[in-house]
């Protein structure tokens, strides 16, 4: 694995098992450390947005999501770039079940997936695994340090999960790693369905996503036309 910096952004490229295995050992070490799950949204997002640029770059995995960045940066190198946030939280909680570990997730009210929804989903897919699950309004760093967490799943959504880890990751006390997820937590409850492999391999997940939700359309369009419109001019 290396870091790149393309257009101002730094970017960890590799292939999923070398980024998985820098994942797995933040969770051996002391101290919270901060992954992100970089896509094309979240570049336009960050473009306009020097805080967010920041705490991007300042964060100790940074993790591509999104095939039109991993096409972007692919002259950086070959193989595998892309470690989408659906893979990389189903990684970590069976890493998690396996080594014993207690696992927070802070869900964001009124989401697609809610606690008890989550719970039921986590039972199913890793039976062994202890997770405590708050919904964002009624959870605070206290509460997460009583319980011993020492992987922390956000599902608040870009950039919100990211500006929270940012800002409390120092008051995490047994916090080894704490992650946003975003919607993967959807893909894991069944609450949203992934796209095909199909369209995954060719970069159309954003046409499945219009195709079975077209609320989606501003999203989508940012992360698409919106990001190209980004990387060639404004950075």
């Amino acid at each position: 694995m290396k870091r790149i910096n393309y257009k101002g952004f730094n970017l960890d490229i590799g292939s999923k098992a070398e980024l998985y295995s820098v994942l797995s050992k933040c969770l051996d070490t002391a101290g919270c450390k901060q992954a992100i799950t970089i896509n094309p949204e979240f570049i336009v997002l960050a473009g306009n947005n020097p805080e967010l640029k920041s705490i991007s770059n300042s964060a100790d995995i940074i993790m591509i999501d999104g095939f039109g960045l991993a096409w972007a940066v692919k002259k950086y190198a070959k193989g595998i770039l892309r470690y989408p946030g659906a893979d990389a939280v189903s990684d970590l909680l069976k890493f998690a079940a396996e080594k014993n570990f207690t696992v927070g997730i802070i869900a964001r009210p009124k989401g697609l997936s809610s606690p008890e929804r989550i719970e039921r989903a986590i039972r199913k897919l890793f039976p062994a695994l202890q997770e405590k699950i708050w919904n964002e309004d009624n959870v605070d760093i206290e509460k997460i340090n009583q319980e011993n967490i020492q992987l922390l799943i956000l599902t608040l959504g870009q950039p919100k999960q990211e500006i929270w880890i940012s800002e409390n990751k120092s008051s995490l006390r047994t916090c080894k790693l704490a992650i946003g997820a975003g919607g993967a937590i959807d893909f894991l409850t069944g609450a949203k369905k992934r796209a095909p492999g199909f369209f995954r391999k060719i970069g159309l997940e954003w046409l499945w996503r219009l195709i079975i939700q077209p609320s989606r359309i501003k999203r989508i369009w940012r992360a698409t036309f919106g990001f190209w419109y980004t990387i060639l001019f404004k950075l």
